[in-house]
């Protein structure tokens, strides 16, 4: 159900998300071509990987910041459109909370593993090991990573991130490809 709040913009909402490297940035830049939608890539990197990071580790952090950043730029585009539309794979976990308070549309883009595996590996992820004393413990901040970086590369926890941490960084880009998308699966069967 739409917070009554936002209910000017229910059926005006629409996200497109997946794993990254999966053509977010290539769909908004389509959908900037039609004039009646406002179309953006990856709007607040920072606001929307400090959600991921709080969903991914369970923290409870309300998310009515999140939420509110979201609405102003929203209402701004409605001002001027008749639909806003962000692509961003960094709201992957955030589905819940933008169907319950927008009454938003998703596209879910899913790449094959193999093409994502390997475009991330140009791209240097999960390429230095993770330092951590813990792995029962919410993991800190890691050297020399771009702080929605960090925030947004998800990592296993417990005994399985001790098993994550022996593998390739081929095998550590097939579990988050793996893990989000089935989280994604997830959160559409709860809306």
């Amino acid at each position: 159900m739409t917070n009554p709040h936002y209910s000017a913009c229910r059926n005006r909402v629409g996200f497109a998300m997946g794993t990254g490297r999966c053509g977010t940035h290539c769909l908004a830049q389509l959908m900037s071509l039609e004039r009646v939608i406002a179309s953006t890539h990856e709007r607040h990197p920072f606001n929307d990987t400090f959600h991921r990071y709080c969903k991914w580790y369970g923290l409870p952090v309300d998310a009515g910041g999140f939420i509110q950043t979201k609405a102003i730029n929203i209402e701004k585009d409605l001002e001027h459109h008749a639909f806003s539309f962000e692509a961003s794979a960094y709201l992957s976990l955030s589905i819940v909370e933008l169907y319950q308070f927008f009454g938003a549309k998703f596209l879910i883009l899913a790449r094959s593993p193999e093409k994502v595996v390997n475009s991330y590996i140009r791209k240097g992820w999960y390429q230095q090991p993770y330092s951590r004393y813990n792995s029962h413990h919410i993991p800190s901040y890691q050297p020399g990573m771009k702080t929605h970086h960090f925030l947004g590369r998800i990592i296993p926890s417990g005994s399985i991130f001790d098993q994550w941490q022996q593998m390739t960084q081929v095998g550590k880009l097939a579990w988050y490809w793996n893990t989000l998308n089935s989280k994604i699966v997830e959160q559409l069967k709860n809306i």
